[in-house]
């Protein structure tokens, strides 16, 4: 703890107090009316006492690695501070005090819990050069951060963007370096990363390079105002289906209700852009901002609005989504009553075709069936045909085996008769046997 009567060294311009483990700084810190330069990192303080805005002569001060929830508003009084190095605390907000700091240059608060950055801010810092806010949870940038036209070096990776305001694209040209990886970019059209690397989808989630995220945000400040001041004057129709993405991009040439939002680009941006350039970054650009409006029923916007304006966008989603769920139940309605209607005739044709089956297979049953008695009639007609023929060539068959057996036996009678004659000729020409007598 640092004493008391520390306040008394009036003419010390430079106080180094890193690593002691402090927990409080004593309010007469703010006697030190010379102090420069202040030294607090790696300590466990949790507040900055507000006697701190009595350090008119303060150029820097490091307050890094503490326990600080926020920063006193008190330190707006500042008015000779150059650089703020509050990085790895706790700090939620940013005191609105701060924008008074016309002389700061340096403001690093990487490593804590921010959410959002006021406009006020960005509007009052205007000699900023670096400004760190890596490592936070800052999801959109007020339009206002295009005004830090000193700055030369801006992080803003590891933190929750899902987008960049248009007006950013201003800072890319002046800006020596601008660091936005490791953040979603949920509003940026979906990109596959073809570098699938562990390092490479920790450093890019979202698939976008630095360079291919200004890339986009340069094309993109082309054509958004066009497109913005096309939906604005033809919602309506569009809403209405009275019009269509050609001609929301293109004009309604034939009845001249819409301009189109080439029209109203600036000739020479659009003429800079050939073909290949229009139709792989212009075209897709100009059909997802058209779909989302038709989606949400209000343009698309990429920096932090206020309260009231994200109540209302919100109401305009709200009416769009009830209005967007009315055409499809209307949709859903119509395609039912005409899939009862197609089905209803289809049954009343299947039933048709079904008789006509049925008929039609009686038909042919009964064919078949005549066709068999037909067959079976024409067996039984050559069969009784057949029948006559075989009894006389069974008579005939009869007749000529009779006369064939007749032949023979006549032949065997005859044979037999030359048997007999011949026998009884060779016994007459035999000499008597003479038996003697006994």
């Amino acid at each position: 703890m640092l004493p008391e009567d520390i306040g008394l060294l009036k003419n010390l311009e430079m106080l180094d107090l890193e690593k002691n483990n402090l927990k409080v700084l004593p309010v007469e810190i703010g006697g030190l009316s010379c102090i420069q330069n202040i030294n607090l990192n790696e300590n466990c303080l949790t507040e900055i006492p507000h006697e701190f805005c009595l350090l008119k002569s303060l150029r820097v001060l490091d307050i890094s690695d503490n326990n600080l929830s926020n920063l006193p508003e008190s330190i707006g009084g500042l008015q000779s501070l150059e650089e703020i190095r509050a990085s790895r605390n706790n700090i939620v907000l940013l005191p609105e005090s701060i924008a008074r700091l016309r002389q700061l240059k340096i403001l690093v608060m990487s490593h804590n819990k921010l959410t959002e950055i006021s406009k006020s801010l960005c509007k009052g810092l205007s000699k900023l050069e670096c400004f760190d806010l890596s490592s936070n949870f800052i999801s959109l940038l007020p339009i206002e951060i295009s005004l830090l036209v000193h700055l030369r070096k801006l992080y803003l990776n590891r933190n929750k963007l899902l987008a960049l305001p248009i007006e950013f694209a201003n800072l890319l040209d002046n800006v020596n370096h601008i660091d936005v990886t490791c953040n979603p970019f949920d509003m940026l059209p979906r990109k596959w990363n073809t570098r699938w690397t562990c390092i490479e989808q920790k450093q890019s989630p979202s698939g976008y390079s630095n360079e291919e995220i200004f890339s986009w945000i340069r094309a993109q400040q082309v054509i958004y105002y066009a497109a913005c001041d096309e939906w604005k004057s033809t919602n309506k129709l569009h809403l209405s289906r009275e019009l269509e993405f050609s001609d929301f991009v293109f004009g309604d040439k034939k009845i001249g209700r819409t301009t189109g939002v080439l029209v109203r680009i600036k000739k020479g941006t659009v003429e800079s852009w050939n073909e290949e350039k229009w139709n792989k970054c212009g075209m897709p650009m100009l059909r997802q901002f058209y779909f989302h409006c038709k989606s949400y029923g209000i343009e698309p916007r990429y920096e932090k609005l206020s309260d009231e304006e994200t109540k209302n966008r919100t109401n305009v989603a709200q009416d769009a989504f009830i209005r967007r769920n009315r055409l499809a139940n209307e949709v859903k309605m119509y395609d039912y009553a005409n899939r009862a209607d197609q089905k209803e005739k289809y049954m009343g044709d299947f039933k048709n075709k079904l008789n006509r089956a049925e008929t039609h297979l009686i038909k042919c049953a009964a064919m078949r069936k005549l066709e068999k008695q037909k067959e079976i009639q024409l067996l039984v007609d050559e069969v009784d045909c057949m029948h006559p023929i075989q009894e006389q060539r069974e008579t005939d068959l009869t007749r000529q085996r009779t006369e064939e057996n007749t032949k023979e036996f006549q032949a065997l009678k005859e044979s037999i008769n030359e048997m007999e004659m011949t026998s009884s000729a060779s016994r007459r020409t035999l000499p008597i046997e003479i038996h003697k007598c006994w």
